[in-house]
């Protein structure tokens, strides 16, 4: 015991309020690390630390050294973990992804700023985003490559396309026209308007012949 009378393990520490009742400190160079191991014979061991990428910078770390999963819970349960493999799952112990999350809620992820978005990016290049903003328009799904088209699937197969150049095809994804539809050669495909009264599709020339 340490600074107490009445140790309750093999190694108990008390220190004054407001003080850090344990501290370590590293030679100049050298980092300041704690590190666990699981017996005196093996190399697999968990440290916390402070300048362990080279001993002279600032760089903190929680980090497991054996072929295993390091794992975050509170009360007593598994919150998320990182796997020997570097994937990170939140709410599941087996994470199948980059970042995988799981959760018996609905609202699962929620992003609070003025205008928040989520970028997608090819390497260094951001390729496009999903945005929200009232300043603006108050959803939208941006494309920003200048050559490919933006399309939309269902049971794997694209229904419609927008062209990088603004054209919309449905049953095309090379449209030509503003509005270019391909029914195809099966029955009851086109363009069906209902309406209670009178459904019209009215065609407005602006200009020209």
């Amino acid at each position: 015991g340490v600074a107490t009378s009445s140790p309750s393990g093999p190694l108990h520490v008390e220190g004054a309020t407001g003080n850090a009742p344990v501290r370590i400190v590293g030679a100049s160079g050298n980092s300041s690390v704690l590190a666990f191991y699981n017996n005196a014979a093996t190399t697999n061991r968990f440290i916390v630390g402070q300048g362990y990428s080279s001993g002279t910078d600032n760089v903190a770390a929680v980090q497991n050294d054996a072929n295993a999963a390091l794992i975050f819970g509170t009360n007593a349960t598994e919150r998320m973990r990182i796997s020997a493999a570097g994937l990170v799952g939140i709410g599941t112990s087996s994470p199948g992804s980059a970042l995988h999350v799981s959760s018996a809620s609905d609202d699962i992820l929620r992003l609070t700023a003025t205008a928040p978005y989520i970028s997608f990016y090819n390497g260094a290049t951001r390729t496009g985003y999903i945005r929200s903003n009232p300043a603006g328009p108050s959803f939208g799904i941006v494309s920003e490559d200048a050559s490919t088209p933006m399309q939309f699937y269902t049971n794997s197969n694209p229904r419609m396309t927008i062209a990088a150049g603004g054209n919309v095809g449905i049953g095309t994804t090379s449209p030509s026209k503003s509005l270019e539809i391909a029914a195809g050669g099966t029955s009851g495909n086109g363009i069906s308007i209902t309406g209670s009264s009178s459904p019209q599709l009215v065609v407005t020339a602006t200009g020209g012949s």
